[in-house]
């Protein structure tokens, strides 16, 4: 059996020791945030209940529990090899639940150390000395109870290093000491995509290799041309690092920081929505169909992906790209930068701040060519869990998706060209609907592509 568990109350280092763990090349998880695993309970009834975090919380009354069911799906998966699997967290003081595990490692610390690890921030426990107090003594019990188990009580009053060494001690003076052994490629993406099958990742295999590629700082395809080299310890700390947090649902472009997009290289902020293959067409059709010199304006360009793509593609251009804040147009900036671009970036609510007045401007009154690609996503939309991890701003827009377009083309005609076209993104099914909004103002569709809409104002 190689599963060991290393628990102990809030404050007591559980995160960090993992952390340490994995950097040292072993396979460590942080047991409390791994999706479906954990769930406050009440300490009277054990039924689950909600707790707010924004206000004051009891938590001499509440316990952060574990599911049993998700428990053994975890250990399972992780302990099919002969390495040792490292699982830190507040699991409870419920017995069944240790036994998946050869060790029970509970983190013990003095009273002071606990008191001002709990008080780190000025929250509501931690300026609450009575109840701190009632949890220290929980911590304590708790340390009692599961040492005369059997759990081996580890000292964090000292050094993180000395901690972690002492939990390698014991587990490497059992029956069959385990060592960490060096993994080929082929291994360690076998071992990955088998972990992110079991925790319902659909990408598995192919978030593997783009995880591990971007450790080595290579592509996927000298990965599978040297797949029977093996990973340093760094590497391999890092590239379990980056699975576990792909286990829980962390977008990969969040864990890399870059998206491809059109060919080109885009650097990607958790502030920014991720773009996608379907918005290629749009740049594609905006390159190949805009005049030559004409002006361009990209509205809420995020990442700035759409405006430097066509821009990379058509110097020729006079290009304007706006976002509603400094924050998404650092990204773009940088991009735009990356790519060697030069262009005007504006902080607009649509079209609001989106061009100036008079004859110092250097934005126009009106645009020969529009791209947008506005939030389009009904307000209930069932989404996947890494979606959701986009900034909602960029994904929402009302009960049935449109109400940022219908926002957008009230003022469009007064920033739009006579025979200028408009590009935009929308939900295949939503396009009826966008057309019929767009006619009310003069605009004509011209093509249809599986997202994208074109459009000419011809009224």
């Amino acid at each position: 059996m190689s599963a060991f568990l290393i628990t102990g109350r809030g404050g007591s280092g559980k995160s960090t020791i993992a952390a340490e763990l994995a950097r040292r090349g072993y396979k460590a998880l942080d047991g409390d945030n791994i999706p479906g695993l954990s769930r406050w309970e009440d300490t009277a009834t054990g039924r689950p209940v909600e707790v707010d975090f924004h206000g004051f919380v009891d938590y001499t009354k509440v316990a952060w529990n574990w599911e049993s069911e998700v428990l053994k799906k975890v250990i399972s998966a992780n302990t099919q090899d002969q390495e040792p699997f490292f699982l830190c967290g507040s699991a409870s003081n419920q017995a069944n639940l240790y036994d998946g595990f050869a060790t029970v490692f509970v983190l013990e610390l003095d009273s002071k150390t606990h008191r001002e690890r709990l008080s780190f921030r000025d929250s509501a426990y931690g300026k609450d000395l009575k109840m701190m107090s009632e949890l220290i003594d929980k911590h304590q019990s708790l340390v009692k109870e599961l040492a005369q188990a059997g759990a081996i009580v580890v000292n964090v009053n000292q050094s993180l290093e000395k901690a972690v060494d002492d939990i390698l001690d014991h587990v490497n003076k059992s029956d069959t000491p385990i060592q960490p052994k060096p993994a080929t490629f082929r291994e360690a993406l076998d071992a990955a995509t088998k972990f992110l099958s079991s925790v319902e990742n659909a990408g598995g295999r192919l978030d593997a290799e783009l995880l591990l590629a971007y450790v080595l700082k290579r592509d996927r395809v000298w990965l599978r041309a040297h797949d029977d080299e093996l990973l340093t310890d760094f590497q391999a700390a890092d590239f379990e690092y980056l699975v576990s947090r792909r286990s829980e649902h962390v977008p990969i472009v969040h864990l890399t920081g870059t998206r491809e997009f059109y060919g080109l290289d885009f650097a990607i902020t958790p502030e920014v929505l991720t773009p996608r293959v379907e918005t290629e067409q749009m740049v594609e059709w905006a390159v190949e169909t805009t005049p030559q010199g004409d002006r361009l304006i990209d509205v809420g360009t995020g990442s700035g992906a759409i405006a430097v793509a066509i821009a990379v593609h058509r110097p020729d251009l006079k290009i304007t790209a706006t976002d509603i804040s400094e924050t998404e147009l650092a990204v773009a900036r940088a991009n735009a930068k990356t790519h060697g671009i030069d262009l005007n970036f504006r902080v607009a609510d649509l079209w609001e701040g989106a061009v100036d007045v008079g004859a110092d401007s250097d934005t126009p009154a009106k645009f020969d060519t529009i791209v947008t690609n506005l939030p389009y996503l009904q307000n209930d939309a069932d989404l996947m869990p890494e979606v959701r991890r986009e900034p909602a701003v960029a994904l929402f827009g009302g009960p049935d998706g449109l109400d940022l377009y219908r926002r957008f083309l009230a003022d469009l005609p007064k920033h739009l060209a006579f025979g200028g076209h408009l590009y935009t993104e929308c939900d295949p099914w939503q396009h009826e609907s966008l057309i019929t909004e767009a006619a009310k103002v003069g605009l004509k569709p011209l093509r249809q592509g599986y997202f994208i809409l074109e459009f000419e104002l011809s009224q």
